[in-house]
């Protein structure tokens, strides 16, 4: 399985397979979060992509964001029929620096 980790300010991106998955959190008017995630596949007039909404609300961008890309990811494993823990990250994106994977000491 190869992995490309991406890592921005406002967005975390990672492919897995045919799919790119986008974590895209949105504040919401009490001053929380919610958490978005889009997967995106194909391209030009064959492409999808599916937007999901869940229903937690987290305290911090980075924690909806975590939480989004960690449901994409275990949305994109379900769909090619691979199994899926956090721990499948290859390492290297685990220590990548801002990258929302980032082992905590």
């Amino acid at each position: 399985m190869m992995y490309r980790q991406f890592s921005a300010a406002q967005q975390a991106a990672t492919t897995i397979g045919k799919y790119r998955i986008a974590a895209l959190p949105a504040r919401l008017g009490t001053g929380h979060f919610c958490a978005q995630v889009s997967i995106a596949s194909g391209q030009g007039q064959a492409s999808t992509d599916r937007v999901m909404r869940f229903t937690p609300v987290f305290h911090s961008h980075d924690a909806a964001a975590r939480y989004a890309l960690e449901q994409g990811i275990g949305w994109a494993h379900g769909a090619i029929g691979s199994p899926y823990t956090p721990t499948n990250m290859p390492q290297s994106a685990l220590r990548a620096k801002g990258n929302l994977w980032q082992k905590k000491s």
